[in-house]
This record gives C-alpha cells, structure tokens and sequence, in this order.
C-alpha cells in the first residue's frame, strides 16, 4: 500500500518548490552597485515610500529598531513600512512609530503570495533588507514586491539587490555596526549615529509592572532580574547549577532583591528554583511580550542567556551579565551595545557546560560595577 502523504506535508513541498522556481526565475540579472562610502546613490524624492525587510526573530527587531529612527529623521515625511513575521510580531509596537503599515508574514504559500500583492500595489521607491546572511524569503520579497531600488548587504545573493554595502567581518564588528552600513546609499554615515535600541516602556506601564512585582513606592533596595529562559535548551542554564549561583548572591549580597523571570514554556523549572532559594521571588509569566518587558524594566541589573532581553537592557542602558554559547569564533555574539555588559563565553553549543565559578565571578564584577557591596 503507498505510504499516505498529508495535506500539510505535500502544502510544505509544493511551498519549497515555489520558492526554489521564484529564486530561479526572477534573480536580477545585473550587478549591484556597492556603496562602500556614505552617499546618497538613491536620490529619493522627499516622501518616499520605503519598505523595511526584518521577518526573523524578536531580537533582531529590536537591535534594528535605530535603522528605523534614522531614515525617519532622515526622510521625516518618508512612508515607511515593514515586514515582520509570526515570529517577532509581539513587538510590533515598538517599530509602530516610525511606520505606517507593518506586514506579516506567516510562513505559507498563501500569506507569501497575498504580502507580495500588497506590497506591489505600493509601488516602493526602495526596499532595504536588512538581513546578513542569505535568506530566499527575503530575495523573493525584494525581487517581487517592484520596488524600483533595493539595498542589501553584499552576500552570497547579492544579485536580488540594486545597491549592496560591504558585508564587515563577522568575528570582529557587532551586528548592529554591520547593519548599520545599509543607511550609507541614503547618505547616512554609520559611524556618527547612535546605534542604541529602542524599546519604550510607558508610565501606566512602569506602575502596572511595579503592583505586579509587589515593589513599594518606597522601595530602595537593588533590585537583579534572573532570566533562565534561552530562545531553546541549549541557551539555558542548569537548574541545579542556576541554584547554586543564586545561593551565592543570597549569602553575600543580602540587602539585593531577586525576581525570577521564565518564559511560560519553563514555568516549572521556575518554580522548582523559586522553591530552592529562600526570598527569591518568583515573577508570574505573560504571554504580553509587553508586560514581560515593563517588569523587566523595573530591575536595576540583569543576569541572562542570550536571548531577547540582553536588548531591552541595552535599550535601557541596565547592567547586565550575559551568558553567550560561541561555537562558531568567526561570529561575534550580539552583546548588548552601549551598555556595561560581564560577558560569559561557552565555546560550545551547551550553556549549562559553564562552570559555577565562572558565573559567581561575573556577577560578582556585575555587583561591583553597580556599587553593590558584599555583606
């Protein structure tokens, strides 16, 4: 009897076999232009219509968030619009004031196909992507959404673009200063901007998050937000050793406050360390990425694996210690930019493979930095 196929499955298939035709069909026969030096290549009129490419994950918007605020600046009457996906759209609202319509994509034939109709109606002047690895939703997104220009970095499928910018080294310049070289074709000098993010946290907010921690209005103690939720596995810390670190900060930092933050996915593992460790308090999860933002915001420190929040506290300039797994040394991990970060690198793909000393060492430089003393 032949083996049954599902309806999912063979949608799947069908949806490969359009992307492999559309990338093959419609790949710009020309060279792009490299835009080595800032420039204004482009000569946009004074309202552009722009649309901005950033469908990866929540990070990667919020790291993005400033190429948005200089080409709002840049072009102040500009209509900019941009596409995310169902991976990130939680943080829609932060990109909400620098543009007009956010798109999403969802990764099915259909939603590709009715994106790129939409999009053709609008008639781009440009279309900047901002990926820097090669991505073949992206190059179809560029190549049919009739933009009259596009801009990417310069990599492997640079002939989808107009414009291209040199790709920099990724073992040695942050991501942010590697993106940020997609504003030189609009003139913009990367080197003199503020690549810090952007993540705003309202008033009703800030008071709402403070009722749910249970901080008082005349709360002075320090207070460490613990993240244990990594974007997988892999990106978190042992249970165990995780309670024998926060032991740690108990005993020699008595006078510092703990809040303990999982994604909802880890709430038992949450409430397995909050059991553990006498005073540790134990931050309910939201599926609001919003609220879980605004409560963040009211921690005076950070420690964290490499996820999410590692750019809420460069948007928001708070310490933090940071757990980064680098098994690859020819990629620079994404510290938080223009923020006091103690950086924890695991060479391999592991992060609980991160000796307790190690960590207790960081916090302790963390504490130090933030004038924390011991006893």
């Amino acid at each position: 009897m032949p083996k049954q196929t599902s309806p999912y499955n063979r949608l799947k298939r069908l949806e490969l076999r359009v992307r492999k035709w559309f990338i093959k069909t419609h790949r710009r026969g020309f060279t792009p232009v490299v835009v080595a030096h800032p420039a204004d290549v482009l000569n946009l009129p004074a309202k552009p219509k722009i649309l901005v490419l950033r469908q990866d994950r929540i990070g990667d918007v919020i790291v993005s968030t400033f190429i948005l605020r200089e080409l709002k600046t840049r072009y102040p009457d500009a209509q900019i619009d941009m596409l995310l996906s169902s991976n990130n759209v939680a943080v829609e609202r932060i990109v909400s004031e620098y543009t007009q319509t956010r798109y999403v994509y969802r990764k099915s034939l259909t939603s590709l196909i009715e994106l790129i109709v939409r999009m053709r109606q609008q008639h781009y002047d440009v279309v900047v992507d901002l990926m820097d690895n090669p991505s073949s939703t992206s190059g179809i997104f560029v190549t049919r959404c009739n933009a009259r220009y596009s801009v990417g970095v310069l990599k492997e499928n640079a002939g989808v673009y107009t414009h291209c910018v040199p790709l920099l080294d990724k073992a040695t310049v942050h991501i942010c200063r590697r993106v940020a070289n997609l504003l030189m074709p609009f003139g913009i000098d990367p080197d003199r901007i503020d690549m810090t993010p952007h993540y705003s946290v309202e008033t009703r907010e800030q008071t709402a998050a403070q009722q749910a921690l249970g901080i008082p209005a005349d709360d002075t103690r320090f207070r460490l937000g613990v993240n244990i939720s990594g974007s997988n596995d892999f990106r978190s810390y042992d249970v165990s050793k995780t309670c024998i670190v926060l032991s740690h900060i108990r005993e020699k930092y008595p006078k510092v406050s703990m809040y303990l933050f999982a994604a909802p996915r880890h709430g038992e593992r949450a409430a397995a360390i909050a059991r553990s460790i006498d005073g540790l308090k134990l931050v309910k999860s939201s599926q609001s990425f919003d609220v879980f933002a605004a409560r963040l915001h009211e921690m005076h420190a950070l420690w964290t694996p490499d996820t999410s929040a590692v750019h809420l506290a460069a948007a928001w300039k708070t310490p933090s210690c940071v757990m980064f797994n680098q098994p690859n040394p020819s990629i620079m991990p994404w510290y938080p930019i223009g923020s006091h970060c103690e950086v924890i690198i695991n060479k391999g793909e592991v992060l609980s493979d991160v000796p307790i000393e190690e960590v207790t060492a960081a916090i302790d430089r963390l504490f130090a930095y933030c004038g924390i003393e011991a006893g």
